[in-house]
């Protein structure tokens, strides 16, 4: 089960929660959108093969920007006000260490230390991910970190 946190991550960065739909269904999972025409479809309010529901409108095209290199990502990355978290950030977290490394480290969405420094994993979670790290014999330079 996520935590209240954890789905508020989730919701700010546009990824949709599965849920169960009953618990006679097995183990069928719903987008919480679907959710809800489940429940409508099922009381005969809605038709249920729309995939929408009735005041939801489909969202404009985005057009992508340019990431053929980093620094077009990292700009984009720091420009971009899509969600909500991007609302709450004192500033933008688009990861550091070594751009060709071979291995890439991904954690969930920047915490209070993150945003306060800039750099994905400072706090407590940096302290362990540097422990771990150095138990396999990798330096934190030898790695790309980021949210």
């Amino acid at each position: 089960m996520l935590s209240p946190r954890q789905q508020h991550c989730l919701e700010g960065i546009g990824v949709p929660i599965w849920r169960k739909r009953s618990p006679d269904k097995g183990d069928a999972f719903i987008f919480p959108v679907e959710q809800q025409q489940h429940a409508e479809a099922s009381s005969g309010k809605i038709d249920a093969s729309p995939n929408l529901v009735a005041d939801e409108t489909p969202p404009a095209p985005v057009t992508p920007p340019n990431l053929d290199s980093w620094e077009p990502m990292i700009e984009s990355i720091r420009a971009c006000e899509a969600c909500e978290l991007a609302q709450n950030c004192t500033q933008k977290v688009p990861g550091i260490g070594d751009r060709n490394a071979g291995l890439l480290i991904v954690g969930e969405g920047p915490g209070h230390d993150e945003d306060i420094r800039g750099e994905p994993f400072v706090g407590r979670s940096g302290q362990l991910l540097d422990r771990m790290l150095a138990a396999i014999g990798i330096a934190r330079d030898q790695v790309y970190i980021t949210n």
